[in-house]
């Protein structure tokens, strides 16, 4: 599983690769929006959360995905869920601990939070962790991706 770090940023109306990443020590987590043509656009996130391998094994271990991630619009309406992104990999290394993947195409009316065309937008990504040894959450953002989509 690669570890999610770096930051790669592309300016341009939708047509180049953007990608936000935010973190410190403990996690990265990063978004990043691919243009496929026809106003259609493949959603990435990724998110290495640094617990130590042995732990890192131990969540995957157990039942169900530790994980949850969905992307956001960050306008007008707090906390508006536009869509959510399934989960394509998990994996646990010494040195990215607990990482995972999640991917989906979707169509850009999908990304354009505010519904007007002209208008730029503000997604973000919100990736939840449930830790199953003792039910606890955290939550992990990216920084706005600005855009209009």
């Amino acid at each position: 599983m690669a570890s999610v770090l770096g930051i790669v940023l592309m300016a341009g109306p939708a047509s180049a690769a953007e990608r936000k990443c935010a973190g410190n020590a403990s996690y990265n987590v990063c978004l990043t929006i691919i243009p496929l043509g026809n106003r259609t656009f493949r959603v990435v996130l990724g998110i290495d959360y640094r617990i130590g391998l042995q732990a890192a094994q131990t969540i995957i271990n157990a039942p169900g995905d530790p994980y949850f991630a969905r992307i956001m619009g960050d306008d007008d309406v707090p906390d508006l869920t536009l869509f959510w992104v399934p989960l394509t990999g998990l994996g646990a290394s010494a040195e990215a601990g607990l990482s995972a993947d999640f991917e989906r195409v979707v169509p850009g009316s999908w990304l354009d939070e505010d519904d007007l065309l002209g208008n730029r937008d503000e997604v973000y990504g919100r990736i939840t962790f449930v830790d199953p040894r003792n039910n606890k959450s955290r939550t992990f953002e990216t920084p706005n991706i600005y855009d209009e989509f």
